[in-house]
């Protein structure tokens, strides 16, 4: 849609629009007035312009403060990241760590990665299998839908280590809180464990939404395909991932 007798363009949430649409925007209605309106901070350069409280500019890259963030570079955010919580705040980190090893000395935790070391200082949770399936809820399924019975007919062939990776697989956290799941924390205060109906393919992993304890659970056609929700919690269970499917 184009309006040759536009006198004045005004653009509310300008960081909805993209770097480039912007940009085209303005090319397209050169000559008129436009004003560009947000509420909402926008990186305009990859600099920073606070460093852990302090006012002061930091570049991300080499000369960052003059080279703009648009939407072909758009590592700008994992620079952001890595500066706020690593570099930021690396005197602090080492602090912590110091502390740490006069508690921990580093040569008795070195050969564990991080999910090992959660495991062995919070201990490995006795998952209580009939309290979680009192607790769950389902949408799309029931509790008589035949994937669900082959959903729990595999977990009673779980062991512990498996089940507490299923747990951490769906909500983030190896670890029951102490009233059992009725109380399972989420994003917006307790929220239960979830088994949502998915359509369509149906090979596809499980998928799991660890702020708000769902897990998306393809209608599979047979048990035997359950061997992908093990491989799903064991290989899927730290992270982001991506669950593809195949014939």
């Amino acid at each position: 849609m184009y309006f040759p007798d536009l006198g004045l363009l005004i653009v509310e949430e300008e960081h909805r629009l993209g770097f480039n649409r912007k940009e085209k925007t303005r090319a397209r209605y050169r000559g008129i007035d436009a004003l560009f309106i947000s509420a909402t901070p926008i990186p305009r350069t990859f600099h920073l312009y606070d460093d852990f409280g302090k006012q002061s500019v930091v570049d991300l890259v080499l000369s960052g403060r003059e080279i703009a963030v648009t939407e072909d570079n758009s590592v700008y955010v994992r620079l952001v990241t890595e500066v706020r919580m690593t570099k930021a705040i690396e005197k602090q980190i080492e602090a912590f760590k110091k502390g740490f090893y006069e508690l921990i000395p580093y040569d008795d935790i070195r050969i564990y990665n991080e999910l090992e070391l959660e495991l062995l200082m919070s201990g490995l949770p006795d998952i209580d299998m009939a309290d979680l399936k009192a607790n769950v809820e389902y949408t799309g399924y029931t509790a008589a839908s035949p994937p669900i019975t082959w959903f729990w007919r595999c977990n009673h062939n779980m062991d512990q280590e498996d089940l507490a990776r299923l747990v951490m697989f769906v909500t983030g956290n190896s670890k029951v809180p102490l009233e059992g799941f009725e109380t399972l924390p989420g994003m917006n205060g307790v929220q239960k464990f979830q088994i949502h109906y998915v359509s369509g393919n149906t090979v596809r992993l499980p998928l799991a939404q660890t702020c708000f304890n769902p897990m998306d659970l393809p209608e599979y056609r047979s048990a035997e395909i359950f061997f992908k929700l093990l491989h799903a919690v064991r290989e899927c269970i730290v992270g982001f991932g991506f669950a593809f499917g195949g014939n």
